[in-house]
């Protein structure tokens, strides 16, 4: 088991937790509008956001980003225990390290594609992201660097 218990999977390890956090930012608020007639207030909530309403389309683009940081956080620490030779398992953990951070850019473009019923763009004119999604797009842009670079550190034991 102390094999395991390397540098470079400590930090796949920390690209699991800010995976696991960029995941469960989805059920916090996603957009807020600041118009002038509505004088501030939250648009919609993650369901409506993520999944749609009566009168709302759904965000999927952004929906698809979550859920897939998800599946690569679940897989960073997943791969660890995998035998794969060496020079394949750093293209593995940088080819999910740039998709990691793909997945959170598809996330904070949730207000780019976010739209209503008629079909018009909502702009930055009077909508910007929630605190959810830019924290969640953060940690996977985070996660995604850790995971890609765990590679690349030098192959020490944490405990001998």
């Amino acid at each position: 088991m102390k094999k395991y218990l390397t540098l470079a999977n400590a930090l796949k390890c920390g690209a699991f937790v800010f995976g696991l956090v960029a995941f469960f930012a989805m059920f916090g608020e996603q957009l807020f509008t600041d118009g002038a007639l509505s004088g501030g207030r939250y648009v919609v909530g993650f369901q409506d956001a993520l999944f749609g309403s009566d009168n709302i389309k759904p965000a999927v683009l952004s929906t698809i980003g979550y859920f897939l940081m998800l599946v690569f956080a679940l897989a960073s620490v997943g791969l660890i225990f995998v035998p794969v030779d060496a020079k394949i398992k750093k293209f593995i953990f940088l080819g999910l390290g740039v998709l990691f951070i793909m997945a959170a850019i598809f996330v904070l473009v949730e207000g780019a594609v976010f739209s209503n019923a008629n079909g018009t763009a909502l702009t930055q004119t009077g909508y910007h992201l929630m605190f959810s999604p830019v924290i969640s797009g953060i940690l996977g842009i985070l996660a995604g660097l850790l995971v890609a670079g765990s590679e690349f550190v030098p192959e020490m034991q944490l405990v001998k």
